[in-house]
């Protein structure tokens, strides 16, 4: 049953890469995308610890870490992608650049952040048991 609900988490990332390009949506659909990659990661991780604990180079454990840091990249580039003043503010919001050149590049660069987690994502759901 987890291994169905898991298998979710890639389609869930194919249709948030879909709907990313939604203009004032594009944050949520983001971070939705990012939040459901978290539940694969978590989920291979518990299952592979005491192996990635003895063995870190097992390949399960280096895909793992790779999606570890698939996601981190994904969160960063959200993050320059909201970083407006109203961002840093305690519950702020997304605050996108102004410029549509800056904000067109830095959507690119999520959605290519998004993409290349959404490929190791499937790679990390193919561990789980």
């Amino acid at each position: 049953m987890l291994r169905r609900r898991l298998t979710g988490v890639s389609g869930l990332l194919a249709i948030v890469l879909l709907l990313a390009g939604c203009g004032e949506g594009f944050y949520k659909y983001a971070r939705d995308g990012i939040a459901a990659s978290k539940g694969a990661i978590e989920a291979a991780q518990a299952e592979y610890m005491d192996e990635c604990v003895a063995d870190p180079s097992l390949q399960p454990c280096v895909t793992i870490n790779k999606a570890i840091d698939a996601q981190n990249l994904a969160v960063d580039a959200l993050n320059l992608y909201c970083s407006g003043p109203q961002w840093d503010l305690p519950g702020g919001e997304c605050d996108p650049p102004s410029s549509k050149e800056t904000r067109a590049h830095l959507e690119s660069r999520v959605r290519a952040a998004l993409n290349a987690m959404s490929g190791i994502i499937a790679e990390v759901e193919g561990l789980i048991r």
